[in-house]
């Protein structure tokens, strides 16, 4: 918009932006300002107080208000907006994707996995807090449980049920090695293998669900297995008794102690009868 039509504020020169949605406002009409973007319309004398307005926050608000209504195309919109205005806004990028992937498979019948690894690896790429692991792993639960809500959706959809299985596996890939519950992770891929089938009702991924399975197994082994010597232990301290391991270490050293005692014994032995047969040798050559 041309310098001489910008809308400011009293003895500004900077351009206001919609204090609804951070749009660019349009010149002046009847003391009336409107905004290109959203359509709203303000009094031009109540945008003059010289109020920085900063559209970021209700862009957030408006975007996961959208979102929470089944809106996606408005939610996509909104955190578009902000990513544009505000490049270095990671979370942004973030919910971005989340809406876009939602957006495409209501549009297009198809699970949108790629539009969410992308905007992802933009939100790691962009993220300079001092709390990085704590953003993987708040990313991380967000998207393993979005991963299982899309192919959910496709399902109910009728989509084909195999459509970017491959990206949403990854998705879940990224909770198990980042998020708060490793467990939870596997047990969403085993689902998502395991319900995958082409339609000659072949399994693909049957070797992935098997094993995920077996390390689902194993864990609950070794939990149950380490939670029994945990109670014997405290039992057995509760009744002043010597845990078993602590015991058997004394005996495990004496046992050590006798046969180095006897090791030095046969030395010693061995020793006496070389020098006796070596005299001897001696004396009869004399």
């Amino acid at each position: 918009m041309p310098k001489d039509k910008d809308v400011t504020s009293a003895g500004q020169s900077t351009p206001l932006t919609c204090p609804k949605c951070g749009g660019e406002l349009e010149p002046p009409t009847e003391d009336k300002v409107t905004c290109r973007y959203c359509g709203a319309s303000f009094d031009a004398d109540g945008l003059g107080d010289g109020t920085p307005v900063d559209p970021i926050a209700e862009l957030y608000e408006r975007g996961r208000a959208a979102f929470a209504r089944l809106d996606y195309a408005a939610a996509y919109e909104s955190f578009d907006r902000i990513t544009d205005k505000h490049p270095n806004e990671y979370e942004a990028w973030l919910e971005k994707g989340v809406a876009g992937a939602y957006k495409e498979l209501m549009e297009e019948e198809r699970v949108d996995a790629d539009e969410l690894l992308l905007r992802l690896e933009k939100a790691l790429e962009l993220y300079r807090g001092d709390e990085r692991e704590a953003f993987e792993r708040k990313a991380a639960d967000r998207l393993g449980a979005v991963a299982l809500d899309l192919y959910d959706h496709a399902v109910q959809r009728g989509a084909d049920g195999e459509a970017n299985v491959t990206g949403l596996l990854d998705l879940l890939f990224f909770w198990e090695t980042s998020g708060s519950d490793e467990v939870a992770a596997w047990n969403a891929v085993v689902r998502l293998a395991e319900e995958t089938a082409t339609p000659e009702g072949k399994r693909p991924l049957a070797h992935v669900a098997e094993k995920y399975t077996k390390k689902i197994r194993e864990k609950v082994e070794a939990e149950a297995k380490a939670a029994a010597e945990a109670k014997a232990k405290a039992a057995a301290e509760a009744k002043g008794e010597v845990p078993e391991e602590k015991a058997a270490a004394p005996r495990r050293k004496s046992g050590r102690a006798v046969w180095i005692v006897i090791a030095i014994v046969g030395g010693i032995a061995v020793l006496c009868v070389l020098c006796f047969v070596a005299l001897a040798i001696i004396g009869s050559v004399g």
